[in-house]
């Protein structure tokens, strides 16, 4: 039964490690745009940090849309990627509360199995007082009719 639960167990964590690894790439994949939009977001602030020292020069209309769509676009990932932290942790913690809930079933299943071997072995030992006691009873009977 332990074999089996551990066996069970085991199938369980790899599955998850893998649930989670999986997760974390694409964590990992949206942090990297994120960076990268990060950079591109920052050559053309470069560039408006630059047209204010000089008056001269100042962004077009593209390049200002471009600076809107890199932040709303940081934004969302930036958004997604704490969902998706939320529900990794909200994730983990199910996981834990049924790991949990299963070892207190296991341990109750356990305990329901003892009791119902110390019934047995009650009755058992019950059943076997009995025939001895039956057993004595006709040696004496057979005592009893030997002497007459």
């Amino acid at each position: 039964m332990d074999h089996e639960f551990n066996a069970r167990n085991i199938i369980l964590l790899k599955k998850y490690k893998a649930q989670a690894e999986q997760k974390e790439n694409e964590v990992k994949s949206r942090i990297r745009a994120q960076q990268n939009a990060n950079m591109a977001s920052f050559g053309l602030l470069k560039k408006l940090r630059i047209g204010f020292q000089h008056p001269t020069y100042l962004p077009n209309d593209q390049e200002m849309v471009k600076i809107r769509q890199i932040t709303t676009e940081k934004q969302r990932i930036i958004g997604q990627a704490e969902e998706v932290k939320n529900l990794k942790i909200r994730r983990n913690i199910e996981r834990i509360q049924q790991v949990k809930q299963e070892h207190i079933r296991n341990r109750s299943l356990k305990g329901e199995e003892l009791k119902l071997e110390n019934t047995r072995t009650v009755a058992l030992i019950k059943n076997a007082k009995q025939t001895m006691l039956q057993d004595q009873e006709y040696v004496k009977n057979l005592k009893i009719r030997n002497q007459i």
